[in-house]
């Protein structure tokens, strides 16, 4: 392929010849020849101008459009002042259902400083109450104490004998020969002038009630309860007192004896030996109307005072 050069060479033909003028003016001896000008006359345009006449800003013009942004601007300073007109009296309305509330904080805040001061002072009542109610319990647990005291002091020489069958039309004499018959059995002799009273207590229907026998004296009850319990445990369970013992053949139910003591002592007692079956404490028992338990025979007898005292005691399940 032949090489394309970017520059034509050199020709004399391609040399643009110079114009020659003489320097000198003086020097010229014969006058310019002046060639005339020729005017080229302009072709008239066919189509008309743009600016013609009837399309320049008048000041006509001018004034109505004048009039017609005053006529805009005051529309819309109009709806303007409306609107601002209408923000103001909202905010007006606002501002007064604002103090509203600011006075019914007020209020609400002054009522609710009467109500607390209420509370206190009705809290501090509560309290005082308290500690009174306090003292009025151990008042009355005291009273109840006194009062168990001096029933089981009436009584302290009665025993209860439970589960003995009623017998019908039964008499005292019946009673207080069950008594005695039941004295012989435990090698402990009981005559008509130690008992000072017999009677069965109330109780449950359809079961046997109790019989309350009040000796002549204290000694006397501690040896009948002391001779019933040494004969239990010198025998097997099937051969101790039952109801065979008190004159009631074929019938080998047992019978129980106790001391006689006040309702609240006596559902307290029912209460330990529940306990002491249920937590393995081998000994609940009464004396001199109080309630006692003991684990075993190496262990301390504990005084039941109350419910509370049961499940205070140590080692229970």
């Amino acid at each position: 392929m032949p090489k394309v050069q970017r520059t034509p060479p050199s020709s004399p033909h391609n040399v643009v010849p110079h114009s020659h003028s003489e320097s000198d003016l003086s020097a010229i001896d014969k006058p310019v020849d002046i060639q005339p000008i020729t005017v080229r006359s302009k072709r008239p345009r066919c189509e008309p101008s743009p600016y013609t006449h009837h399309d320049y800003i008048t000041i006509q013009d001018l004034n109505d459009f004048k009039k017609e942004l005053m006529l805009m601007l005051s529309s819309w300073k109009t709806e303007q002042d409306a609107t601002i007109s209408k923000l103001v009296k909202d905010v007006a309305l606002v501002k007064s259902q604002c103090g509203d509330i600011q006075r019914s904080n007020l209020c609400f805040e002054a009522a609710i400083s009467s109500i607390k001061a209420q509370y206190d002072g009705i809290r501090e009542r509560i309290d005082s109450l308290e500690s009174e109610r306090g003292e009025v319990r151990k008042s009355m647990a005291e009273l109840e104490r006194r009062l168990e005291e001096g029933l089981y002091m009436s009584r302290s020489s009665a025993v209860e004998v439970r589960n003995v069958t009623e017998s019908k039309n039964e008499t005292e004499r019946d009673l207080i020969g069950m008594i005695e018959k039941l004295g012989n059995t435990l090698g402990t002799a009981i005559k008509d002038h130690d008992i000072r009273d017999i009677y069965r207590r109330p109780g449950k229907r359809g079961s046997p009630k109790a019989i309350v026998v009040e000796f002549n004296s204290v000694q006397m009850k501690s040896s009948f309860i002391t001779a019933v319990r040494r004969f239990n445990k010198s025998k097997q369970a099937s051969s101790r007192l039952n109801r065979k013992h008190v004159g009631m053949l074929d019938d080998n139910s047992p019978i129980y004896v106790d001391e006689h003591l006040p309702y609240s002592t006596r559902k307290l007692f029912f209460q330990a030996r529940d306990f002491a079956k249920e937590n393995n404490f081998k000994f609940c028992w009464t004396a001199q109307g109080k309630v006692l338990v003991r684990k075993d025979s190496n262990s301390k007898y504990k005084h039941i005072k109350s419910e509370k005292s049961l499940s205070d005691l140590p080692g229970t399940n």
